[in-house]
């Protein structure tokens, strides 16, 4: 990014896209960006494991505004976009935002959130989304109120809705070279790790109860919406194989948190059920949360008393 200071009094914002076999999409998500109004956009676009013509597709545009990164080598979308935030391809930007490869902005998504985190006076933005695709469209809510821990144990949405401000892009950077690049191959959602860190560093948060996005659904989602059932049944295996309680005490690990985590013990012992609807923003997923973090000591119990 090469805006200089007092050189506009419009936002610059970078906005980082992870790429990976995108050719069906990657036209008109990139298109929605540089669409957007009352900002001016960089996009940065650092290929994985590509083998399609999205590449091709991105030259095609011939706009300076898309910078083509060298191909990112540890698998993941989530390593590749926390690679890009550590690298500082940001560095100039008033904001930075995450791009998916296969969604479409509105065209005041970035003018609507930089909005909002003045009004709130926010470092960091989320938002609720509309998804459609394969299903009928559906409204994805994340706007629900932020509790004490809840970023311990989710994210505040998709991380494609996500806008942060110069002071914690840099902060969360200069964070990610510090720990270097064992990190970046164990993190699972980038979205959650970002949110996580900002709020365990006291930098505010707003989500956004607006949607300014389209949030394609197809089955080379990683996860899928919320809600649908493939994001039920892979969240349910992930229950089950103990990888979300693996994950929220990696969290904490990672971000010096441990002491914080309401656990009734040692970090092996269970979340005790108190508090147990305040681990999210809502009480159904929060009791969920606990009983996915606790999943495996009670099927351990339930058989010891068989």
């Amino acid at each position: 990014v090469t805006k200089s200071k007092g050189q506009s009094d419009t936002p610059c914002v970078a906005v980082l896209l992870a790429l990976h076999n995108g050719e069906p999409w990657i036209t008109p998500q990139v298109e929605s960006i540089l669409e957007q109004v009352g900002v001016d956009v960089e996009i940065f676009v650092q290929p994985f494991e590509t083998t399609d013509a999205s590449m091709e597709s991105l030259r095609a545009f011939h706009d300076d505004r898309i910078t083509l990164l060298p191909e990112h080598h540890i698998a993941g979308a989530a390593s590749n976009f926390l690679a890009m935030l550590a690298s500082g391809v940001h560095s100039g930007a008033d904001y930075v935002a995450f791009a998916d490869q296969d969604d479409i902005w509105l065209c005041h998504k970035l003018d609507r959130a930089i909005s909002v985190m003045r009004a709130q006076q926010a470092a960091g933005y989320s938002s609720s989304v509309l998804s459609f695709g394969e299903t009928r469209s559906r409204l994805i809510k994340k706007h629900h109120p932020q509790t004490e821990v809840d970023y311990m144990f989710e994210s505040p949405g998709p991380g494609c809705t996500f806008v942060l401000d110069r002071s914690l892009a840099d902060s969360m950077s200069h964070w990610l070279r510090n720990l270097g690049n064992p990190l970046l191959g164990e993190v699972g959602y980038h979205d959650w790790l970002v949110y996580a860190y900002a709020r365990s560093r006291g930098f505010a948060w707003t989500i956004d109860d607006s949607v300014t996005m389209l949030y394609r659904q197809h089955a080379g989602n990683v996860l899928g919406a919320p809600g649908s059932l493939p994001a039920l049944t892979k969240r349910f295996n992930k229950a089950r194989s103990g990888w979300y309680r693996e994950e929220v005490l990696r969290l904490g690990e990672r971000l010096g948190y441990e002491a914080r985590l309401p656990l009734g013990g040692p970090m092996t012992q269970t979340l005790p059920f108190r508090g147990a609807l305040s681990l999210r923003r809502s009480k159904p997923r929060s009791l969920a949360a606990w009983l996915a973090f606790n999943y495996s000591t009670l099927r351990e119990a339930s058989g010891s008393h068989r």
